[in-house]
């Protein structure tokens, strides 16, 4: 019976997500139940269906020494925040729809263009010195990877340098307005190889949710896109994502047992062997084990923050750098050391339902889930709105995929990705409002001229 009960409660949420999207989504695509939907499919749906294998066979997964016999109770509460999120979006569904995300400009923004490449050199400057600082040169010449998630410096303190990764996420911003905006999509551009080299950064220093976050935003942006296009253009998208996804199976490869790895100790059914170890048997996503892990921990030993995680995103955008003093405000340590007892160095990020435990119990998953849900329906609505949606599906996608960051991970986390995205949108927007207002300005002034020569064509028959 408790198998019985882990597998119905893993089928529900993405069953009621996928249905509500269905009947809600109006044709304009990419509503938020459905994204969400496949999303929990994919991120709690198969692990809840390893987790009824598991606890029936005996095998292994990460917080079963917490949770084995508690794996339910983990699933009750998301489905309880899955709920709350739901009652929050259609509260404010269709709120502020007069408010778009952007529409065309009339008169082109002065210095749009001078402050968009600014940002995008700027942006591959931060990445290349990411590149060279934690030693990923070293890493391909020598053919030897490890990972690297840390630089230390010459006093011995380490950084995961992640105040450059900035300029990553700018250019992900950047390329999702191209594949907008373009006219015709081709590789002899800057953005290509920019995206290809930041997803190689990425890789090497074991940011799989940096290269995740590249994949499923190029499919929100770029899927409708070509939706009616040729079934070739529809393969080359979908064989990329396959690749994308094979190269990750080999980080996580990499990352197998600390250490180095040459490239002969890496294959490919290894590597994707090795993945999904790390994906069934880890604590990753929205992971119902250890959800489980989390509230009975809280509970007995009387770990509650009331409300301290999410100070922490005041200062979370402050690089560390200019702060060498600034806390720790990722909760993923303590999480992994003081909740969850792994007596090693990780890290393990929450996710939104148990965060929000941590600090206000059951009330805390309902409301904290309902206002995110509220915020969901806003972002939504103002997609909507929009008269140009080129302006607006980049913004929309990125904005709720920092949204769907928290509840995967932490709050931090959140407010950090959705400062950084929402700067690179407000850059693009101009850059691309100033384009597309130039060319109704040639094209006006264009059928003006065709107009007056018709004119005075037919001037002298007259």
């Amino acid at each position: 019976m408790y198998t019985v009960t882990i597998i119905l409660l893993g089928l529900v949420p993405p069953f009621l997500l996928l249905m509500a999207g269905r009947l809600l989504d109006h044709k304009s695509g990419l509503h938020p139940f459905t994204v969400l939907g496949w999303t929990v499919l994919i991120g709690y749906t198969i692990k809840s269906l390893y987790l009824a294998y598991a606890v029936n066979t005996g095998a292994p997964f990460r917080t079963d020494f917490l949770s084995a016999d508690i794996v339910h109770i983990g699933q009750l509460a998301i489905c309880f925040g899955l709920v709350g999120f739901m009652i929050g979006y259609m509260l404010l569904q269709g709120s502020f729809s007069g408010q778009p995300f952007a529409r065309p400009a009339k008169r082109p923004p002065m210095f749009a263009e001078y402050y968009y490449y600014a940002a995008l050199i700027v942006s591959i400057a931060l990445m290349v010195i990411y590149f060279f600082q934690m030693g990923f040169l070293d890493q391909i010449l020598s053919l030897r990877f490890s990972a690297s998630k840390k630089f230390t410096d010459d006093q011995g303190v380490s950084s995961s340098l992640a105040f450059l990764t900035l300029g990553g996420d700018l250019i992900l911003v950047f390329f999702l307005y191209y594949l907008a905006f373009a006219k015709r999509l081709s590789v002899a551009n800057l953005y290509v190889p920019a995206i290809m080299f930041i997803s190689l950064c990425y890789m090497l220093a074991s940011r799989r949710n940096g290269v995740m976050l590249i994949i499923v935003s190029v499919m929100m942006v770029y899927g409708l896109r070509i939706a009616n296009e040729k079934i070739g253009a529809k393969l080359t998208r979908n064989g990329l994502i396959v690749a994308a996804i094979v190269l990750l199976a080999f980080v996580s490869a990499i990352r197998q047992g600390g250490g180095e790895k040459e490239l002969s100790d890496l294959n490919l059914v290894g590597a994707i062997s090795t993945s999904a170890e790390h994906t069934f048997e880890g604590a990753y996503f929205l992971d119902p084990a250890k959800t489980a892990a989390i509230i009975r921990q809280t509970d007995n030993r009387d770990l509650f923050l009331y409300g301290q995680s999410f100070t922490g995103a005041l200062v979370a955008p402050i690089p560390r750098v200019l702060w060498p003093e600034k806390p720790n405000v990722r909760i993923g340590p303590y999480v992994a050391q003081e909740v969850l007892d792994y007596r090693n160095q990780s890290g393990v990020p929450p996710g939104a339902v148990g965060e929000l435990y941590m600090n206000f119990g059951w009330a805390g998953i309902f409301f904290g889930m309902m206002a995110l849900g509220a915020l969901t329906g806003v972002i939504y609505s103002r997609y909507q709105a929009a008269p140009d949606k080129r302006f607006a599906r980049p913004a929309y996608a990125l904005a709720y995929l920092s949204i769907i960051l928290f509840l995967f991970a932490d709050f931090s986390l959140f407010i950090l990705y959705l400062i950084r995205y929402s700067v690179g949108a407000f850059i693009c927007i101009k850059f691309w409002q100033k384009m597309t207002a130039l060319d109704d300005m040639r094209a006006a002034k264009q059928d003006s001229v065709q107009q007056q020569s018709r004119n005075a064509y037919l001037a002298p028959a007259e």
